[in-house]
């Protein structure tokens, strides 16, 4: 009887006589997304700007992607509406930017613990802001200026109130004693 090609139904790996055991895929899915990370891929999950801890970040400047002054909004009326996750440790807006004028914002706290939202307009990348004397939260006057903030919000509850918000890089952060060092913070970006 005469050698016949292998069957079309045969997957190639059975023909070169590899079998894939789900200890084989799960490695392999591993190396991808190793590969993928190392090779300059997000860390992070959220295009919002997923906090990392404040002493990850080698640039502690971002590029302004508009106006850093304190100019009047392009738009006057209405900026929108965001809303923002608060959680053990982590700032997650809805949107990664917003359009200037005012902005009706709800923080709710996911987590566990109290927390709060506080707003600063600077150049500086939300991971990199300069710290009080006592290294347990961020000097809000040196970081840039504070349209404000939505003060001790306990767990499972909301706070709202509106903002102006004028063009410009933001960051917005947790200045609970000691949780902005575990990641509270995020960029935001106002055009």
């Amino acid at each position: 009887m005469a050698d016949k090609p292998p069957s079309v139904s045969r997957p190639i790996v059975r023909r070169i006589g590899l079998t894939w055991s789900p200890l084989l895929l799960a490695l392999s899915l591993l190396a991808i997304v190793s590969l993928s990370t190392a090779c300059g891929g997000p860390a992070t999950t959220s295009a919002a700007g997923s906090s990392s801890s404040p002493a990850s970040s080698s640039a502690a400047e971002i590029e302004p992607l508009a106006a850093t002054g304190d100019a009047a909004p392009t738009s006057s009326g209405s900026g929108g509406t965001l809303n923002v996750d608060l959680t053990e440790w982590g700032i997650k807006p809805d949107v990664p930017s917003i359009k200037a004028g005012t902005v009706q914002i709800t923080a709710t706290n996911k987590g566990a613990m109290e927390h709060e939202f506080v707003i600063i307009k600077t150049a500086t990348a939300a991971n990199a802001l300069p710290m009080a004397a006592d290294g347990s939260k961020v000097d809000e006057e040196a970081a840039g200026t504070s349209p404000g903030e939505l003060e001790d919000i306990a767990a499972g509850q909301s706070k709202s109130g509106s903002f102006t918000l004028t063009p410009g890089h933001y960051a917005l952060i947790c200045n609970q004693p000691g949780h902005y060092k575990q990641g509270m913070a995020t960029d935001f970006t106002v055009n």
